[in-house]
């Protein structure tokens, strides 16, 4: 699977990576969240995953927290 090759080398190369597989799914099915609850969810664990991995989002998400508990 070119999937499995691709995460093999960029964690090699200390990429930070997740692959999901969601048997069953067509190409592009991320583009029918409206209808796929899948979809829905895989697109809100890829907003997941980003919001680790980029230290801005960590910021922000952090002072948010700050002003909700005031």
């Amino acid at each position: 699977c070119e999937a499995r090759a691709f995460q093999e080398r960029a964690c090699a190369a200390g990429v930070a990576l997740e692959l999901q597989e969601w048997p069953g799914m067509f190409h592009v099915w991320h583009f029918a969240a409206r209808m796929l609850p899948e979809a829905a969810r895989a697109i809100a664990a890829i907003g997941e995953f980003v919001r680790q991995q980029v230290p801005i989002y960590q910021r922000q998400s952090s002072a948010k927290s700050l002003f909700r508990a005031a």
